[in-house]
């Protein structure tokens, strides 16, 4: 019962405070960092440019998820940069929540996408 309280309480506290936050899972050898607030695009669909994945992020259960690409990227860029990433393409279920996502690496530049600086 104490567990299923302290439970409650963290969703209570995640709902309040508004937390978007995603986990991340690498699917490959680490890629070297890149700057904390790096430029990092937000695509909805694969992009034609060469790339390689680097890692999933997902949306974490006791946190909202995010409904516009703006307020996904201000959830993920900080990640996604450490991971060497210069994008991800994301999930938007058919609500508008943007659940999940794929951090990419270009082999060649690319253009489009959400981008932040």
């Amino acid at each position: 019962m104490r567990l299923g309280a302290c439970a409650c309480l963290l969703l209570l506290a995640a709902v309040a405070l508004g937390c978007i936050t995603y986990s991340y899972l690498p699917v490959t050898a680490p890629a070297p960092p890149r700057a904390t607030q790096c430029t990092v695009q937000v695509f909805t669909k694969p992009p034609e440019q060469p790339y390689e994945t680097l890692g999933v992020l997902d949306n974490d259960a006791l946190s909202f998820a995010a409904v516009n690409g703006q307020e996904f990227l201000k959830a993920v860029r900080e990640t996604v940069c450490r991971a060497g990433g210069d994008a991800v393409i994301a999930t938007v279920e058919p609500t508008g929540k943007f659940t999940r996502g794929t951090v990419i690496r270009f082999r060649e530049g690319a253009d489009g996408g959400v981008s932040a600086r």
